[in-house]
């Protein structure tokens, strides 16, 4: 599917099939897009309107406070990490952007067809379970493969991002799959905890004492916090870390010094990536919350450079790219389809009824690809009582994939194994029945034979059968079919007149035109030297009173002029000769005789095999069949 971006200020617009929901849950904070009648926009945090819902959840009574209502009292109670792995410590927070999600779209109970979710920290599993009961089908898509899906960025075909959040991940991701894969530490984390080393060490008397009271680690981590994401906006900041505290001065040049190490972790983590994926990207793509700062953006460009790569490329709101990728990506659900494996013909499922109801696979006793007999034992299964039981194989065959692996469940309902049977002699069909006036002629791959006026061909190479009826206003007093010197069939007529025409089957045209206007009804034709024999008899003179044999006169004509060659006179023995032709070449086929069958039977393969040609000769006529095996 075709997506269409149009950027208008908070959101934009794609194609899409049917409401979606896609979710970005980061460490610090989570971005949620909603795809609805085409139209895609940011989720923003209720009560707030930020665009993003920072990733915190505390218990409240009854119910929870999730976002910045929890991140407000996390002073005093830590409340859950959503991060921490615990399906129930991120469900608040789904929930309640899911909420908004179906409040601002207009659907009952926030009903979407998918619900689409990516993380750097969590697995699969954790996600899907923590999304909100409901019919939306919910799927996970990896955070770099969903940024480089962003829709605000220019199309390409090997793609870096650099996903520099809680963590840094370097990724090379090229249609949808990721090649190369490398971490840089602990990415915008570390820069805090950098930060939080230079201001204890700066404010020995302010800051230090809060790091041995409690709580007071966060208020330096949240101070060292605000320092990164002002420094976003201005060169230079002030702070106070506590109402009592006096101003901290802090500048991007004094974050560039302080986020230096963190360089060389980046530069080495895109090392490993590109050596992993073998290949060189398209384009480099910066995102996650870390990315607004201008420091980062400077060292990530830095280190680009330094390999050799394309400058990166970062969006005007970095931190949402992942979660707009998420949302092109469910736009396109309707083109992912997976087609059924067809199963091969011959192929068998197996299944074992186990004593008990199940058992336990122990081992194979045959391997894939192993022939087996009828009864063969292929594998042990142990029952729940604990006996071994063998088991065998009801047919003859070829042991095939998919097979069940050691330990899984045995029951009668379960296939386990997959069993290629020998496939059964199947009926040859019948494609072709012809009767001829002579025997047939095979030239090249194609045989070629006459009945009455009609001529065919039947090529044994595509099976097709081709019949031709020359156009002609008398009766022709006789027919040769042979091949032509270029090896197509030919056919040759003889007309009231003596006149001969010779013509090409498949074409249906004339090739050659002879007329001997003292010929008789005997005439023979040689394809192959493209030559023509007509003969006449001269009866005996009756001088003196004796009676004689007679002379017969033959003609040899060049079919390519129309003139003759040669004319030879003999005195035959006989009046009218009793055949009449050129010598014949080798055979084109070797044939089978059968003497068990009545008359002469030739039988002949087409060259792929694939039709069988029987060629009878009873009753002074020749019966040609064709079968396909």
């Amino acid at each position: 599917m075709t997506i269409r971006i149009v950027v208008r200020e908070d959101h934009t617009v794609m194609s899409s099939s049917g409401p979606a929901l896609a979710v970005d849950v980061g460490a610090f904070a989570c971005t949620a897009t909603l795809v609805v009648d085409g139209e895609a926009r940011a989720v923003p945090e209720a009560g707030t309107g930020a665009r993003r819902w920072p990733s915190a959840v505390l218990p409240d009574g009854d119910g929870w406070l999730v976002g910045t209502a929890a991140q407000r009292r996390r002073r005093t109670d830590p409340g859950l990490d959503p991060l921490s792995g615990d399906p129930s410590a991120l469900a608040p927070l789904l929930a309640a952007i899911t909420a908004e999600a179906g409040r601002l779209s207009g659907l009952s109970g926030g009903t979407f067809d998918r619900i689409v979710l990516t993380a750097r920290d969590l697995p699969a599993q954790t996600l899907v379970a923590a999304v909100p009961a409901g019919p939306a089908d919910a799927e996970v898509l990896d955070a770099a493969v969903a940024v480089a899906l962003d829709p605000l960025l220019p199309p390409a075909g090997t793609t870096l991002v650099c996903d520099v959040g809680r963590g840094a991940t370097v990724s090379v991701v090229r249609d949808g799959a990721v090649l190369g894969r490398a971490t840089a530490g602990a990415g915008g984390a570390a820069l805090e905890e950098l930060l939080v080393a230079r201001i204890v060490a700066d404010g020995p008397d302010w800051a230090a004492p809060l790091l041995a009271v409690p709580r007071g680690r966060a208020e330096v981590a949240d101070f060292a916090a605000r320092i990164v994401h002002g420094l976003s906006g201005a060169e230079e900041i002030e702070e106070y870390l506590t109402p009592l505290a006096p101003p901290y001065r802090f500048t991007r040049a004094d974050l560039a010094a302080v986020a230096a190490p963190f360089g060389d972790r980046l530069a080495a983590a895109l090392r490993a990536a590109l050596e992993q994926a073998a290949t060189r990207p398209d384009s480099v793509v910066l995102a996650g919350g870390a990315a607004l700062s201008p420091v980062v953006a400077d060292l990530v460009r830095r280190t680009a450079a330094a390999l050799g790569l394309p400058s990166p490329q970062v969006t005007a709101r970095p931190e949402g790219a992942a979660s707009r990728g998420t949302a092109a990506w469910a736009a396109t659900a309707a083109d992912r389809v997976l087609p059924a494996r067809a199963v091969p013909r011959h192929t068998r499922p197996v299944a074992w009824a186990v004593p008990g109801g199940s058992g336990i696979l122990t081992r194979w006793l045959a391997g894939a690809g192993d022939s087996v007999a009828a009864g063969a034992a292929v594998a042990t299964v142990r029952t729940a009582e604990g006996s071994l039981l063998t088991l065998t194989v009801p047919e003859a065959g070829v042991l095939t994939e998919p097979r069940a692996p050691v330990g899984a469940v045995i029951a009668g309902d379960r296939p386990a194994a997959t069993l290629r049977l020998a496939p059964p002699a199947e009926r040859m069909r019948h494609v072709a029945g012809l009767v001829c006036d002579r025997e047939p002629v095979l030239a090249a791959s194609v045989l070629a034979g006459t009945r009455g006026t009609d001529a065919w061909t039947f090529d044994l190479s595509t099976g097709a059968l081709h019949r031709f009826r020359p156009d002609l206003h008398a009766a022709p007093a006789a027919t040769v079919v042979t091949a032509g010197p270029d090896g197509r069939a030919v056919l040759a007529v003889q007309l009231p007149g003596m006149r001969h025409l010779v013509f090409d089957i498949a074409a249906g045209k004339v090739l050659a035109d002879v007329t001997d206007p003292a010929g008789d009804k005997t005439f023979a034709l040689d394809g192959p030297g493209w030559r023509l024999v007509t003969s006449r008899f001269e009866a005996p003179s009756r001088l003196f009173g004796r009676r004689g044999t007679g002379t017969r006169t033959y003609t040899v004509w060049d079919l390519a002029t129309g003139r003759p060659l040669s004319t030879t006179q003999v005195k035959p023995k006989f009046p009218a000769p009793q055949r009449l032709g050129f010598a014949a070449d080798p055979p084109h086929e070797a044939a089978l005789r059968d003497g068990g069958l009545r008359g002469r039977r030739t039988v002949a393969c087409s060259p792929d095999g694939a039709r069988l040609l029987v060629q009878t000769f009873a009753a002074d006529r020749w019966f040609l069949d064709a079968w396909e095996v």
